[in-house]
């Protein structure tokens, strides 16, 4: 079942340099799953974020995935740059507290899976 014990950092040691790292928390009284997703598209580097709601024994749940950009590094940041773009969205399942699937879809209709394996807790 999905519950904070979930949060923490996943990989595939077969896709060196991609990741995720989740976060299961409650906030308001709702029960929120997040997903920073790092990978690669096109040669360049992608971080796409997530969150989505799900109830209490819930085994899996759905994001809406956004990718960000636009800003600067350091003292050149300005948040006002950040951009959001509308990526896909995931759905997160956990076959047990060390496996993450991440069964993605693209806006523009291509799909795949991610199995990934537990490196460490938040």
């Amino acid at each position: 079942m999905l519950s904070s014990r979930l949060s923490g950092t996943w990989s595939d040691p077969a896709r060196e340099g991609e990741g995720a790292v989740t976060d299961f928390f409650v906030i308001g009284g709702q029960r929120v799953a997040f997903i920073s997703w790092y990978t690669y598209e096109g040669g360049q580097q992608r971080y796409l974020l997530g969150n989505g709601s799900y109830s209490v024994g819930d085994r899996t749940v759905r994001v809406g995935l956004v990718e960000t950009g636009g800003a600067q590094f350091g003292a050149a940041f300005r948040a006002e740059q950040v951009t959001r773009r509308a990526w896909g969205e995931a759905t997160l399942s956990f076959a047990d507290c060390g496996r993450l699937r991440v069964a993605w879809r693209r806006a523009d209709g291509l799909a795949g899976e991610l199995d990934l394996r537990r490196i460490g807790t938040a």
